[in-house]
């Protein structure tokens, strides 16, 4: 398009194509800089991560010792305990039982 021939005209169009080029750089440079902010923004999250997942497996590993141990050694006492009484049991059936032989009765054997 060749330039317009009076003065005015070409200032006219001069002004007009520096307001399009500035509009033009104005949305370019927001462009780049949304990018940029983006790619800080998940770099900063990309360096948290680690740090996240230390904190989550020492906060884990802390509930672990807290929590799971002591409820570790309830168990294994409770376990012990029903072992005990099932013992306890068994001796106080093999007791009644060895009196009933006396008297002609006998223990079945447990099925299997």
């Amino acid at each position: 398009m060749p330039l317009p021939k009076t003065r005015a005209e070409r200032e006219a169009y001069l002004a007009e194509r520096k307001r399009l080029a500035a509009e033009k750089k104005a949305a370019s440079d927001a462009k780049i800089q949304a990018a940029k902010d983006k790619r800080s923004a998940a770099r900063a999250d990309a360096a948290a991560i680690p740090g996240q997942m230390r904190e989550a497996v020492a906060d884990a590993w802390a509930e672990g010792q807290a929590a799971g141990q002591p409820a570790l050694d309830a168990a294994k006492a409770r376990q012990q305990e029903l072992y005990d009484r099932r013992d306890e049991l068994k001796a106080e059936l093999d007791e009644k039982l060895k009196t009933r032989n006396i008297l002609g009765f006998k223990r079945r054997k447990p099925r299997d």
